[in-house]
């Protein structure tokens, strides 16, 4: 896959993260602070699997909770998520 179209997926899915974890706390999807920590944007457990959960749908394939342990932001996780696209 060309940079471009990295790039294009990794801002697709950030937007579907920030939009999963403003639903999840009932706010505006472009007040999430994309490099702030999960649990620093108000996240618990029971939050990143609900965001999990979501994302995985509108991706159409399993995010795991845990990488959201592992890559911790929006940026970290969306950059994750694109490269190991096919």
């Amino acid at each position: 896959m060309e940079d471009t179209q990295v790039a294009g997926l990794e801002r697709h899915i950030a937007a579907v993260l920030a939009q999963a974890i403003a639903d999840d706390l009932e706010v505006d999807a472009a007040s999430i602070d994309q490099e702030a920590r999960f649990t620093d944007l108000g996240l618990d457990s029971a939050g990143l699997i609900a965001v999990s959960e979501q994302v995985s749908e509108e991706l159409g394939r399993t995010v795991d909770t845990e990488e959201f342990f592992e890559h911790v932001s929006v940026t970290e996780l969306a950059r994750h998520l694109a490269g190991r696209t096919p």
